[in-house]
């Protein structure tokens, strides 16, 4: 595990790492090393986090093609839309960018919390959501509208990641509990 830890961050020598949190995967064809942003953790605000929010470093090495491939999941927001976005670290070519879709007002409820209307949504949703990325083994996307009693609404950005053993080697966007961006009233 400590080489494979080594062997990632001289890859990413230079990087600011902080924070990150080193997870390592195993099967017989592949090791996946991962450096993790400990912010996803929580939902993350994307109005202090700034542009270009990185999530996560993965290296992916193939034991049967002999291959290292290293990738980069970051967050990238432009007014409300939100896109996740994966890079082949080396040639910073895009493997993958997913877009949230557009907001919808939670059930109209307005809620004490945010994370009360998270957690409404995902008992309400999240099944559904898990389900569809168990089957597809793609991650699912939603974004919703959370109001508070005091009159504040956010835009909630959730992820919904596979979570079957062999989805879960296939993924390049780390597990997060979430994005919020506040709307203007």
């Amino acid at each position: 595990m400590a080489d494979q830890k080594q062997e990632l961050l001289r890859m990413l020598k230079g990087k600011k790492l902080k924070g990150y949190h080193f997870s390592l995967q195993e099967d017989e064809n592949k090791v996946v090393s991962s450096l993790t942003n400990s912010a996803v953790r929580k939902p993350i605000d994307l109005n202090s986090a700034g542009a270009g929010l990185i999530l996560s470093y993965t290296q992916v090495k193939d034991k049967k093609k002999k291959t290292i491939r290293t990738f980069k999941s970051e967050v990238e927001a432009d007014g409300s839309d939100v896109k996740i976005i994966v890079r082949d670290l080396i040639t910073n070519r895009v493997i993958s960018k997913n877009s949230f879709p557009p907001p919808t007002s939670h059930d109209g409820t307005r809620f004490r919390t945010l994370e009360q209307c998270i957690q409404d949504f995902r008992c309400k949703h999240g099944g559904e959501l898990q389900c569809e990325a168990n089957w597809t083994c793609k991650t699912q996307y939603a974004d919703l509208t959370c109001c508070l009693n005091n009159g504040d609404c956010f835009s909630v950005h959730l992820v919904f990641h596979p979570n079957s053993l062999l989805c879960q080697i296939l993924s390049n966007v780390p597990s997060l509990e979430g994005l919020v961006l506040s709307q203007a009233p």
